[in-house]
């Protein structure tokens, strides 16, 4: 078994997600995701390659801004935990 280093000990919830898993957590299309992120709507980090991730706050804060109650959002991450 493979343990996420990006994981919180205590909730088990990863507390950086990638454009991609941001995406699909809120149904939504990747390309829509990178727009957002390249418009300066969506806070997302860089890493050092390049990448970009999207911090579990500024997801939670998306996500209630859009009218997804906590529990809501809460299903769609253990949810994408799961799958991942």
């Amino acid at each position: 078994m493979v343990t996420d280093l990006r994981a919180d000990p205590y909730t088990g919830l990863r507390q950086t997600y990638t454009m991609k898993e941001f995406a699909q957590i809120l149904d939504y299309h990747p390309v829509y995701v990178r727009s957002l992120v390249s418009k300066g709507k969506l806070e997302a980090t860089r890493t050092p390659n390049g990448g970009r991730l999207i911090l579990l706050h500024t997801l939670v804060e998306w996500a209630r801004k859009k009218g997804h109650t906590p529990e809501g959002v809460r299903a769609m991450l253990l949810k994408l935990n799961d799958l991942f």
